[in-house]
């Protein structure tokens, strides 16, 4: 009978504690994204400053975030 107790009480933690995780996962996701679109920026600069076209080089940029998407990654490790 305890190990249902116990197991109700982890539930009841789970619930309590869920909007509070729920939030953080979406901030680091939002900061995450963020990160991606500077280093997109970045990266950008770096290629038409060395000589790239601008057309290649928003080309490139654009690969370069859909790779550190975190839907693509989400994807990969899954399949």
């Amino acid at each position: 009978m305890a190990k249902g107790k116990e197991d109700g009480d982890v539930i009841i933690v789970l619930a309590a504690n869920m909007p509070l995780m729920t939030l953080r996962l979406f901030v680091g996701y939002l900061r995450m994204k963020n990160s991606a679109k500077r280093a997109g920026k970045e990266f950008y600069r770096a290629l038409v400053q060395n000589g790239v076209p601008a057309k290649q080089a928003k080309e490139l940029r654009s690969e370069y975030e859909e790779a550190l998407s975190v839907r693509r990654m989400l994807k990969i490790m899954t399949s």
